[in-house]
């Protein structure tokens, strides 16, 4: 199970994960991100994965559709706390060549 929060401090957007990010969870997690990107139109978008059990392919579909989102609003992605049981995952995905590390 996935919780999900987020807070936005001046022009960046941060959504901290808990729990797994999977096909069960990308849905809402799409909707709650989609959403917050079109009320407060960031120009940072930080992913803090540090308390993500698991990531699936899902996960890096979910990802790769708030990048986009975010370059429609002129806005940036960056990951910050990729843990061990994602490093490898992220990279083989190739998402480091286009998401910075905050």
């Amino acid at each position: 199970m996935l919780n999900l929060q987020y807070d936005k401090n001046r022009n960046t957007l941060v959504a901290k994960f808990y729990g797994d990010i999977d096909h069960h969870s990308c849905n809402s997690i799409r909707k709650i991100l989609d959403s917050e990107i079109e009320k407060k139109e960031p120009k940072r978008l930080v992913l803090d994965l540090e308390n993500v059990d698991f990531m699936d392919s899902s996960g890096i579909g979910v990802i790769l559709g708030r990048y986009k989102k975010m370059s429609e609003y002129d806005g940036k992605i960056y990951f910050k706390g990729i843990t061990n049981k994602i490093d490898k995952l992220i990279k083989l995905s190739g998402l480091l060549s286009i998401i910075d590390i905050a």
